[in-house]
């Protein structure tokens, strides 16, 4: 495949993968969950993509097959021990299917750092809320440090997932255009 064709087919493939992750961060975020008919109706558009794209090049489909068995291997034990939910399993699963195991690595990493260092920002404002607190007692310092973090609530994996998207979307455009760039001088 030519490299103009090549570099449209995986900016197309970059960004339905963006908007899909986008309507799963607005339903995870307005319901709290990800309806199932969505998932399943991407998982089925992904499947159709994969299955056109073996024609053109085979390992399109089996990148494809790769990334979304590595979702679900990432996912499930999560889902198993309540750490996430079970769209957020099918959201990742039908994500490495749409964007094949190389492109859904970088989504992962970079959802992984975003949502990690949001993880870390909140640490750092409770336990700064908890030093600014007038008490002496270690059991009450414990105690107003999970009141604090109940209050926080869950924040929806989804909307992670979404910003490690565009990430990945935009390294993408950076990288294509670097190289263009490289190879014109």
């Amino acid at each position: 495949m030519p490299p103009f064709e090549e570099n449209f087919l995986n900016l197309f493939i970059l960004s339905f993968a963006l908007a899909f992750s986008v309507g799963a961060a607005f339903f995870d975020c307005k319901e709290r969950k990800i309806p199932n008919k969505y998932n399943l109706a991407f998982f089925i558009i992904a499947i159709l993509l994969r299955i056109a794209l073996f024609f053109i090049q085979p390992n399109y489909l089996y990148s494809g097959l790769i990334g979304g068995l590595i979702g679900f291997i990432i996912f499930f034990p999560l889902f198993v021990f309540r750490f996430g939910g079970a769209g957020d399993v099918k959201l990742l699963t039908v994500l490495g299917l749409l964007l094949g195991y190389k492109d859904f690595i970088w989504t992962f990493a970079f959802t992984t750092i975003f949502s990690g260092l949001y993880v870390l920002a909140k640490g750092a404002w409770i336990v700064i809320l908890i030093l600014k607190t007038p008490s002496n007692s270690i059991e009450e310092k414990f105690e107003l440090s999970f009141n604090y973090l109940k209050s926080f609530g869950k924040t929806p994996y989804a909307l992670w997932t979404a910003i490690g998207s565009l990430s990945n979307l935009l390294l993408y455009i950076f990288w294509s255009n670097f190289k263009i760039l490289l190879e014109n001088i």
